[in-house]
């Protein structure tokens, strides 16, 4: 039987080739929801070069970073009984959210961690007056008042001029109403001023030199959290100048040409914490840590161009339990006296520097106390969890 499938496999490779469109499922390679000799073909047909290839997580059937003719071969074999499954890896395809998280009872909770929990604490506009925008007008009144203040964002607040940062001044919560909400054309900017919470909210497209989804300047208790930056002519999230408590949680950080960046500073003792995030089609900087104590974990990234995770100057970064897939260069460090710790991380169809520097960064768990998702977990949680939600209610 082996060998009679293996002479069909064969005889039918250069049959014919058609374009083909892909199933979702591991080894479904033509979409009509089964597994079977069919799907062989097409991915010995994809090895020689007639047909496309489909991604890892459909074609890469033993998950070892490549699409080729032993994947053909494993369907095969699956098909006519000699293996009981397939193995596959790469980008995961995100299924509903449940109402309840498996095992992450904190995801849409109120309360920041990691370091924006410690100096005090992040409270936001916590005791202030709650109102609700929807427009550029009433944002900036409320965002740059001295007073507590709770901002609800209502539907799209389209900025102008386009690259515009609305300024934010202390003790204030930003959160939008719903899945939806959106600040379009713009973003913002928190300069000298602390104890801000911004949550639940996209964060789009901003044109002009300098425009970025959020820029810090000597900042401190800051938690960025459930927030979608996209599609900025500079950087989606600048961390600047002395920011320090500062945390970014469940995060979505897409279609931009620079990631987040943590640094431009000369003090080296700023705090941040970045967990829990999705880094998707960018080029560089994904992110940069420059200067303090960095703690980065449970973070995915996919299709990076140039660069991903990177340490640089007096940095003390410590990389745990994250998930590389498809990323040029995933993490390094570019000076001599960076400190890189990575461990506890996958990854997969990538290339280029994965080199750690330094030895011992610091113990992140002497700060404050915070759980490990299992690494193999981080695709399906980020994707399901992360980013704006309606489950996120003030």
């Amino acid at each position: 039987m082996k060998s009679k499938s293996y002479f069909m496999l064969l005889l039918l490779l250069f049959t014919f080739s058609a374009s083909v469109t892909f199933g979702q499922n591991c080894g479904d390679i033509n979409g009509d929801s089964s597994t079977n000799i069919v799907d062989a073909l097409l991915l010995s047909q994809c090895y020689v070069g007639l047909i496309s290839c489909p991604s890892a997580d459909i074609g890469d059937v033993n998950c070892d970073g490549q699409v080729n003719i032993v994947d053909a071969l494993l369907v095969a074999q699956l098909y006519v009984g000699l293996i009981s499954q397939l193995n596959c890896c790469g980008t995961v395809t995100p299924t509903p959210s449940p109402t309840t998280p498996p095992g992450s009872s904190g995801i849409f909770g109120n309360t920041p961690d990691g370091f924006a929990s410690l100096n005090g604490g992040t409270t936001g506009g916590e005791g202030g007056q709650t109102v609700t925008v929807t427009n550029q007008s009433d944002l900036e009144q409320y965002a740059g008042a001295s007073e507590p203040y709770i901002i609800k964002v209502q539907g799209t607040i389209t900025i102008s001029p386009s690259g515009f940062e609305v300024s934010i001044a202390s003790n204030k919560t930003i959160v939008g109403v719903g899945s939806d909400a959106t600040i379009k054309n713009g973003g913002f900017r928190i300069i000298n001023n602390q104890n801000v919470i911004l949550r639940n909210l996209t964060v789009r497209d901003g044109s002009g030199s300098d425009s970025d989804g959020l820029q810090t300047d000597g900042a401190r208790n800051i938690w960025v959290n459930h927030v979608h930056f996209t599609n900025f002519s500079d950087g989606v999230m600048d961390i600047r100048k002395d920011t320090s408590y500062f945390t970014a949680s469940w995060c979505f950080f897409t279609d931009n040409n620079r990631g987040p960046t943590f640094g431009w500073t000369d003090v080296t003792d700023s705090k941040v914490t970045m967990h829990h995030c999705l880094i998707r089609n960018t080029v560089k900087r994904n992110p940069v840590f420059d200067q303090g104590f960095g703690h980065f974990y449970n973070n995915y990234s996919v299709n990076v161009s140039s660069f991903g995770h990177q340490a640089r100057g007096n940095a003390k970064m410590v990389v745990e339990n994250s998930y590389w897939d498809n990323v040029n260069n995933p993490y390094g460090a570019r000076d001599s006296n960076s400190i890189l710790e990575v461990r506890g991380s996958i990854v997969i169809n990538s290339s280029g520097t994965q080199e750690t520097q330094g030895g011992f960064a610091f113990d992140p768990s002497s700060y404050y106390s915070y759980t490990l998702d299992p690494t193999e977990d981080v695709p399906d949680l980020i994707l399901n969890y992360a980013g704006p939600s309606d489950q996120i209610q003030y």
